[in-house]
């Protein structure tokens, strides 16, 4: 009779729907985080084209202009891998007190 017990708590762990709703609804929130942090990115990309724009009248930064949307790239990149890294170790410590538990 234990085991026929152990073996449908099993089966619930298997099919159960409120983990699977869990799961859903996690992921759903991270689409919809990062739908809203490209919106986000692009705002901010266009606004930084606005100076560009700006910085090409001046007649010092004429000759030099080209330059500055390739320096903003390099900037973006270097602080996006350097976010993306510590968000992954972050990510490491949580999912290693869940195993923990």
């Amino acid at each position: 009779m234990k085991k026929n017990k152990q073996s449908f708590k099993d089966t619930l762990q298997i099919i159960n729907p409120l983990e699977d709703t869990k799961d859903s609804i996690s992921t759903t929130v991270k689409l919809v985080i990062s739908a809203l942090t490209l919106v986000s990115a692009l705002a901010w990309n266009e606004a930084i084209k606005g100076i560009f724009e700006l910085l090409k009248e001046n007649e010092f930064l004429k000759n030099t202009g080209f330059l500055a949307p390739f320096v903003y790239a390099i900037v973006v990149t270097l602080i996006t891998i350097l976010v993306i890294n510590k968000i992954q170790k972050i990510e490491k410590k949580i999912s290693k007190k869940n195993k923990d538990k």
